[in-house]
């Protein structure tokens, strides 16, 4: 379950990343594994823990 989830903006434009809370580190984990590295929209995303 996302407890928070924030897109980073300046001026209404996106800086692409934000940063999403979850409730359970196990959930956590799920996302970094299933879409780290995933292609969307020709760019690739990147997931990790926060500071990492």
């Amino acid at each position: 379950m996302v407890t928070a989830c924030v897109c980073v903006c300046v001026a209404g434009q996106s800086l692409g990343y934000g940063f999403v809370n979850y409730v359970r580190q196990d959930d956590a984990e799920r996302a970094i594994n299933q879409l780290n590295g995933l292609r969307l929209q020709n760019k690739t995303i990147k997931v990790r823990v926060r500071g990492k």
